[in-house]
């Protein structure tokens, strides 16, 4: 459904969405529509001429939902999204999930940095945790785990 809405946006900036098979999860779908809009929104709007965005799914290791103090008896999927968009600097990796912070203050692109603390908001309230890795001018990679 988001990327039908997005359809103007992906077709403007001529980009790739690739959606690999994922899971049936117990979640409240408004808010899996918002989470995903604000991430796959945030990869076209940093994203660099013909942006390619990857979804996949995959289970994480028992030392990964210990690592993030997930519930060791619970089973969970790791969602990825994935682009090679405009990325960011590591060390701002947590600051990113904070309400108000914008790591990009480039001409032209707005936002109110919101939309990623509101990610974080709905996967910890579906009992999950969302993380991002990425590397300035080579994409970001946000890992949403969350119970099956």
């Amino acid at each position: 459904n988001i990327i039908e809405d997005l359809e103007g946006t992906i077709a403007l900036k001529k980009a790739v969405i690739n959606v690999g098979p994922l899971p049936s999860i117990q979640a409240v779908p408004a808010t899996m529509t918002q989470l995903f809009n604000h991430l796959l929104g945030n990869a076209l709007k940093f994203g660099k001429e013909n942006p390619v965005i990857n979804i996949t799914a995959e289970s994480p290791s028992s030392g990964i939902v210990k690592k993030h103090q997930l519930d060791p008896g619970k089973k969970y999927v790791s969602i990825i999204v994935n682009d090679n968009g405009i990325g960011f600097d590591q060390q701002y990796a947590t600051k990113m999930f904070v309400i108000f912070q914008r790591l990009n203050n480039i001409k032209g692109l707005e936002g109110s940095g919101v939309g990623l603390a509101i990610c974080k908001k709905i996967v910890e309230d579906h009992g999950g945790v969302i993380v991002a890795t990425g590397e300035e001018n080579k994409g970001v990679t946000f890992t949403i785990m969350l119970p099956l």
